[in-house]
């Protein structure tokens, strides 16, 4: 199965932490309404 990142790169570490959830939730929803799965990992 494939492999998919989502790299954020902000001057606010808050924020940025925000928004990779944000977006890592609704990517996981969606494939979860495709009938996938998935799940995500955070890697420092």
């Amino acid at each position: 199965a494939p492999h998919y990142g989502i790299e954020v790169v902000a001057e606010d570490y808050k924020k940025a932490e925000a928004v990779m959830k944000e977006v890592a939730e609704t990517a996981l929803k969606s494939f979860k309404s495709l009938g996938g799965h998935g799940s995500f990992i955070h890697k420092r």
